[in-house]
Parts: structure tokens; C-alpha cells; sequence
């Protein structure tokens, strides 16, 4: 799978078309994962940790701040993987043809 940060790499040796098409495959993937490890983590860090529940207007609290971080996480990516990434496509798509 290309990472974000080989894509650099692949950029240099691929054609455009090819390069888009690769992206176009892969980073679903990669936001999918993403969304779904840090979904998993913020469900066992609550389940472990059961008092942030109620200490949630606590961002100081270390715990509250986990799930803060991993809140934003989850959000940021699944931002990316269902409004940004689909406007992309599109967009490379369109204009490459």
C-alpha cells in the first residue's frame, strides 16, 4: 500500500493519470483504517476510563485530553474519507480527461 509519505516517491516515477489512479485506490483505504483503528481506540480508552464521561468539559483532565485527540482524529479523517477525498476525485478526474 503507498503511504502519504512514499507518495512522494511514486509521484516522481508515475505518470499523472497513473499516479491519480493509484490514489484514487489507495487513500480510501488508508482514511477507512484510520477512521476505524482510532474509532476502536477511543471505544477501549472510555471503556477503560469510564470517569471521562462525566469530566468531558475538563480538557486539562490527561484522560478527557485522550479523548479529546482521538475524537479529533476520528472526525478530521472521517472529514477526509466522505467530503474531501470524494471533491478530489472528482475534481482529478475531470480535469485529466
Amino acid at each position: 500500500m503507498v503511504t502519504p509519505s512514499s507518495s512522494d516517491l511514486v509521484e516522481m516515477l508515475t505518470a499523472r493519470h497513473h499516479f491519480s489512479a493509484l490514489q484514487h485506490r489507495t487513500f480510501p483505504v488508508y482514511f477507512f483504517l484510520s477512521i476505524t483503528t482510532s474509532s476502536a481506540l477511543l471505544s477501549v480508552w472510555i471503556w477503560k476510563h469510564p470517569d471521562v464521561i462525566q469530566q468531558l468539559s475538563h480538557p486539562n483532565v490527561a484522560d478527557v485530553a485522550q479523548v479529546y485527540a482521538l475524537g479529533s482524529v476520528v472526525f478530521f479523517q472521517a472529514l477526509n474519507y466522505f467530503l474531501i477525498l470524494p471533491l478530489a476525485s472528482m475534481y482529478v478526474f475531470l480535469s485529466l480527461f
